[in-house]
């Protein structure tokens, strides 16, 4: 087969999501023409999926001369900014162990004479201020600048091409995670006003050139849950404020992940799993406020009962593609190892979760001196999930608080627990 058919067939494996096979092909036809830039670009973004993103930066480096004289200029850019907001959220995840990348892309010709963020001023991010590399806290700085990287070449792109749905959505969700994570020096302080804004425009924009844009809709269904957990402390720099008796945005949210699922989203489960969690910290709010909480709690389970519903083997699946791509592949495949990186990385974050909330149960019980355990466990092992439960989870009150009545050796250690969580979120 010649290397023409081998890069149509990869590029039908790549749409459909078979990644491995996508990159097997194209590495084929490749093999056969060396100088197959359309091959490389594709390929790239065929591992920047799979995970590998040191391999698909390289891909697209080999293949920009050619597209910088070509009419596909904007996909390229969106595939390239694409790449960078996966790699952000590996990065997010990984901690500190997330993929070596020096000198891949902090000084990318592409990025230079790309629009600016226009919501990274309200972080204050300077290059001069980053901690140490070896320090958590520069893998939070390093997945901003790479946020920053795909915001302004998504903007590039679509500048190019202001009528592709696709280019807006993947924008508007690289601020939304942005904006779900908060500020890299104080961990899920809430995200800036301006974030929210860019995101639902991209959201509304994306959905109106392409009305059945299922993937626009879940990741806005996202953003609109996450608006009612902004903090309201309104002279904390870039806060969303809430106006007062404004109406919960948990129904919206719902609303917009049924028009997800009737125009075909098929990963209904994560976009569920993400509302149910922050309907349960709306509840816990409410409680805080001393508002009843029992509408809100019951309305969390019955998205908790809708999420059951549904039979999700994320992380299972990730580690069954590493398992097969193992099998079939040469071991010192690169493509076959990141696959088994990004399986452990997954599965590494199921474990902080687990951790997180065996936490919760502690709290539940008053066992505060295990909460401290699992709290320097999730020290050395950052998670967004897991930071995210333990920041906003009711179960973990009086520990964010920490201070409670009771007896003194639960006092005692209830006063550790609240150390171990400031430290934690670096307060």
């Amino acid at each position: 087969m010649g290397s023409a058919e081998n890069a149509v067939r990869a590029e039908s494996l790549r749409l459909s999501g078979n990644y491995s096979g996508a990159i097997e092909l194209f590495s084929d036809a490749i093999s056969a023409r060396p100088d197959y830039w359309w091959a490389y670009a594709h390929r790239a973004a065929a591992r920047a999926a799979l995970g590998n993103f040191v391999g698909a930066y390289d891909d697209f480096k080999l293949a920009r001369p050619y597209y910088k004289s070509s009419n596909q200029l904007s996909w390229f850019l969106g595939q390239k900014a694409e790449l960078f907001r996966l790699w952000a959220r590996a990065t997010l995840m990984g901690g500190n162990d997330a993929q070596d990348e020096p000198g891949h892309w902090d000084k990318d010709e592409d990025v230079k004479d790309a629009p600016p963020d226009l919501g990274r001023a309200g972080y204050d991010i300077a290059a001069n201020q980053r901690p140490a590399e070896s320090s958590s806290a520069a893998c939070a700085h390093k997945a901003f600048e790479q946020m920053s990287c795909a915001i302004r070449l998504f903007s590039k792109a679509h500048d190019i091409t202001d009528c592709n749905p696709w280019i807006l959505a993947h924008r508007g969700a690289t601020y939304t995670m942005r904006y779900w994570v908060g500020h890299p020096h104080r961990r899920f302080a809430g995200g800036t006003a301006e974030d929210f804004k860019l995101a639902q425009k991209d959201f509304e924009d994306a959905c109106e050139r392409n009305s059945g844009y299922g993937w626009a809709y879940a990741f806005h269904a996202v953003l609109v849950a996450l608006y009612d957990d902004a903090p309201v402390d309104a002279g904390k720099k870039g806060a969303v404020l809430h106006e007062p008796g404004r109406h919960d945005m948990l129904e919206r949210a719902m609303t917009l992940v049924g028009k997800a699922s009737i125009n075909g989203l098929d990963r209904t489960l994560t976009i569920l799993r993400i509302i149910m969690a922050l309907a349960t910290y709306r509840a816990g709010k409410a409680a805080a406020m001393g508002v009843d909480p029992s509408p809100g709690f019951k309305t969390a389970a019955e998205y908790a009962w809708q999420t059951l519903q549904i039979d999700s083997e994320e992380a299972a699946a990730r580690y069954f593609v590493a398992d097969n791509v193992h099998h079939v592949s040469n071991p010192a495949d690169a493509d076959a190892r990141h696959t088994i990186v990004r399986a452990r990385a997954e599965l590494r974050g199921v474990r902080a979760r687990i951790i997180a909330m065996e936490g919760g149960l502690d709290c539940m019980e008053g066992k505060f001196a295990e909460a401290c355990e699992k709290l320097e466990f999730l020290r050395r092992n950052f998670d967004v999930e897991a930071y995210s439960l333990v920041r906003r989870d009711p179960a973990w009150a009086r520990v964010r608080e920490g201070k409670s009545p009771g007896a003194d050796g639960e006092l005692k250690g209830l006063a550790d627990a609240h150390k171990h969580y400031r430290r934690l979120f670096q307060f």
